[in-house]
């Protein structure tokens, strides 16, 4: 309501008065009372509309009183933006199939009232498309330990503030200490579970218990082999079998690359099918439909745990170990449910219950020394069976692109 020529009151949403002053003969004199303490945000956001919608249209408004007003209106509300943003009950996460299990988001969402939303991918690469080709209101992802510097670089990821994680002071030493996740001195990333692309077979169908690769191409076993749909993982491990440095295929990738696709084109004949995903392998193994495959010791660990005639291999030439991680997106707009979110996570007591889910170790250090002996017999390695470990190397994307292109070449799409 206009009181007089000189100021102007507004109501906002909840009762409160707001005033704006100015002087008709020194219009750049335009002053700006102080909100009472226990309007809300969203109150003041409604007030500032009215205000300005109000001033703009008196009469006595000049020019310079109405760009002071949208100056203040830009003032008033940019701040707000975060707060507001920050007040939004829901968090959206990209994630693999196994990484958001019911008790996990429903004690979040019982202790933060903020609702998590999960959408699943089946591959790194995939998890790179997709965001390619769009990610707006996406919070968090969780690529594996050789994809952070290629987010981080295009400028897709927020350095982690580990303030804001408590319980990453709960990590194994081992992971906090790492490369891959470095760009320009940030940190981009927080280390989550770990496990190996190996291999799997069943315990009462196949009689003499492989120890190499090449079982994987045993006519023996013909229509009754499976192998990963993921070209990054079937490449590595057909690297590993020739005895490749998987380490340095950005150097003559092309080259390497031809026996690679060679080796891959003479197993489609013994194949039953390339898998996409580890539900799928799981299902397979249990119904007997295959008796061999490459696979993620994790499931492997599981389905040995829950009683089935199962067992992981690691293949004597040698295998990929990857370590998945917590990324949180540069525009994510709930970054404080972010931040929440992966600490809840990583407490001992998630962590715990997400080992006996999973069946992939995490990188919690008091989670994963309070495993039962029964899973730590299963889920632990040797100090020999680890030498023979590489971690998945951070290679270009263009090398990442030709290993994706010549593995459609051998599946024929």
């Amino acid at each position: 309501m206009l009181q007089k020529p000189e100021s102007f009151r507004v109501k906002a949403s909840e009762g409160e008065i707001v005033v704006i002053y100015f002087e008709p003969s020194a219009t750049q004199d335009l002053k700006f009372s102080g909100f009472p303490a226990r309007v809300n945000n969203m109150a003041r956001t409604h007030a500032a509309l009215n205000m300005k919608e109000t001033i703009m249209k008196h009469p006595k408004c000049s020019i310079a009183i109405r760009l002071a007003v949208i100056f203040l209106f830009v003032v008033i509300l940019l701040p707000l933006r975060g707060v507001l943003a920050a007040e939004d009950k829901e968090l959206n996460i990209w994630t693999w199939g196994i990484y958001c299990p019911d008790f996990a988001t429903q004690s979040f969402e019982e202790e933060y009232g903020i609702k998590v939303n999960c959408t699943f991918y089946h591959g790194n690469e995939e998890l790179w498309s997709k965001i390619q080709a769009g990610h707006k209101g996406l919070d968090i992802i969780q690529p594996s330990n050789h994809m952070i510097k290629r987010f981080a670089k295009a400028g897709l990821l927020s350095p982690i503030d580990k303030s804001k994680i408590p319980n990453y002071e709960g990590l194994s030493e081992g992971f906090k200490k790492a490369d891959y996740n470095m760009v320009d001195g940030k940190q981009y990333s927080v280390p989550y579970t770990f496990g190996i692309m190996g291999m799997a077979y069943r315990t009462d169908l196949v009689k003499e218990a492989p120890t190499s690769w090449g079982a994987l191409w045993d006519e023996r076993y013909k229509g009754r082999i499976a192998f990963s749909r993921n070209p990054v993982d079937a490449c590595f491990a057909v690297g590993k079998y020739l005895g490749m440095d998987i380490t340095q295929l950005d150097v003559d990738t092309d080259a390497k690359l031809i026996p690679i696709k060679k080796k891959l084109s003479a197993q489609n004949p013994l194949l039953l099918k390339r898998i996409e995903s580890l539900e799928e392998m799981k299902n397979l193994l249990a119904s007997g439909e295959i008796w061999l495959t490459s696979a993620d010791d994790g499931m492997i660990h599981k389905m040995q745990l829950d009683g089935q005639p199962v067992k992981f291999v690691l293949p004597k030439e040698g295998a990929a170990a990857w370590i998945d991680q917590f990324c949180i997106m540069s525009d994510a707009p709930h970054k404080d449910a972010a931040n929440k979110w992966v600490n809840h996570m990583l407490s001992p007591k998630i962590a715990s219950q997400m080992i006996k889910k999973m069946g992939y170790m995490v990188v919690n250090a008091e989670a994963a020394s309070a495993l039962p002996k029964e899973m730590a017999d299963i889920m632990t390695y040797s100090d020999e069976e680890t030498k023979r470990l590489v971690p998945y190397p951070t290679l270009k994307p263009e090398t990442s692109e030709k290993m994706v292109r010549a593995y459609q070449d051998v599946r024929g799409k």
